[in-house]
């Protein structure tokens, strides 16, 4: 009896059917003179998951299990705690959803979506403000922020806003004031409407503190109800209305929020680089984007310089210790004569030591105050240049890696002046 094993079909169900009819398993299999044994993973990857498992079913229903031996393999146990446990690793690896089309029909399919979907949002970014971007959403975007002052802007509404807490600090803004804004930052004309604002974010050291907030229906009012200059025609009007009727209701992206990173990922793979035609023609390519992704990119990124600046902060450090070291023991040298003149009235080499670590100790702790003071300086200067890129520093907080540069700061300037004075006091022949 002849024994056939195969594995890892992954929902090509025609070719794994062609393989048995090309190698005459099917009747074999009816003749009782071969055995079939699958090793598993059945499904995943191709477009027939499910025939190729009920085709396989099928077969063990004909011949009986002891000539159709199945067995169960990685994918197909990632499936059923899926399907049991509501574990979603094996959705992570559903690339395209193909495997979870083949099961389901166009409605479960766009039903199981709408599951692991947990929040939408519009998102649109237009003009500017005095330098500061512009962003046209829901209220929702904001639910996890606090408020300083004021309320949140209403869906309903238009022409409110929430900003940012830098942006009611720089330009002295208050609830209820109105503010305009322009096409962009280099621009000096402002629309002719106004947009109230409405509510302050708390500070949160981050981009949110740089960004006016608005309703999405705010910048669609805003682009597309520009006064009419009395001068124009009537023809002109009737364009202006019908771009209106072309560009309302727009958005530049979508947030989309899921349950899970694997759908996440899985929505990327599916829409990125997906050509859309618009009811008017117009062609789109749509770009997905999965920001862990991105912010993994980044720290990949900076791994691979972080090295470079550990190594300029050794050279600095260690140019540091040698003109510390250099200035110290030209000090000790210029000093020399004192020392021996508190030696010949009898001060004892310990009591010469200790009174140089002191006085180089308070050096040390002035360095230490002067370098901690000087760089709450340079973050002044710099937060005004990097908020603009939406990095915000933090001059309130104390980090620890600080401390330790500022432990190492001391360490420096005391070290060269408690090694120099050793060497001294061991070459000292008088008697303390």
């Amino acid at each position: 009896m002849k024994l056939y094993a195969i594995s890892d079909v992954h929902g090509c169900y025609a070719e794994f059917k062609k393989t048995l009819e090309e190698l005459n398993i099917i009747d074999q299999l009816k003749n009782k003179t071969a055995k079939l044994i699958l090793l598993g993973d059945y499904i995943d990857g191709g477009i027939n998951s499910f025939k190729t498992l009920d085709y396989i079913y099928n077969l063990q229903n004909e011949f009986g299990n002891e000539y159709v031996i199945a067995l169960k393999g990685n994918h197909e146990q990632w499936f059923l705690d899926f399907l049991s446990k509501e574990e979603f690793v094996w959705l992570e690896g559903d690339k395209g959803f193909l495997t979870t089309e083949s099961f389901l029909t166009e409605e479960q399919s766009a039903d199981l979506r709408k599951k692991l979907v947990t929040k939408v949002l519009p998102f649109a970014m237009a003009d500017n403000y005095n330098g500061y971007g512009v962003v046209g959403t829901n209220a929702e975007f904001l639910e996890n922020k606090t408020l300083a002052q004021g309320e949140m802007f209403k869906n309903d509404s238009t022409m409110q806003a929430v900003i940012g807490s830098n942006i009611a600090k720089y330009n002295e803004l208050q609830v209820g004031d109105v503010i305009y804004t322009s096409h962009s930052a280099n621009s000096s004309e402002t629309h002719a409407q106004g947009i109230t604002i409405v509510g302050i974010l708390s500070e949160s050291y981050s981009s949110y503190d740089n960004v006016v907030f608005t309703q999405i229906k705010t910048l669609w009012d805003m682009h597309n109800h520009e006064e009419v200059d009395e001068e124009h025609s009537k023809e002109t009007e009737e364009h202006s209305e019908e771009e209106h009727h072309h560009t309302h209701g727009t958005v530049c992206a979508v947030l989309v929020n899921t349950k899970n990173p694997g759908f996440a990922m899985q929505l990327v793979e599916q829409y990125d680089g997906k050509i859309v035609i618009s009811d008017d023609g117009d062609t789109f390519t749509l770009q997905a984007i999965e920001p862990m992704s991105v912010v993994r990119d980044i720290l990949n990124d900076a791994d691979d310089t972080k090295y470079i600046v550990f190594v300029l902060c050794a050279v600095i450090l260690v140019m540091n210790i040698m003109v510390i070291s250099i200035i110290t023991l030209l000090n000790m040298y210029h000093s020399a004569k004192e020392i021996s003149l508190m030696r010949l009235i009898g001060v004892s080499m310990k009591k010469i030591n200790l009174l140089y670590i002191i006085q180089n100790s308070l050096m040390g702790i002035g360095s230490v105050v002067l370098a901690f003071v000087v760089s709450r300086v340079l973050m002044l200067f710099m937060n005004d240049y990097v908020e603009n890129m939406g990095v915000v520093l933090n001059m309130s907080t104390v980090y620890p890696l600080e401390l330790v540069i500022l432990l190492g700061v001391f360490i420096i300037s005391v070290l060269p002046t408690v090694i120099w004075t050793f060497i001294m006091s061991r070459k000292d022949s008088i008697a303390d």
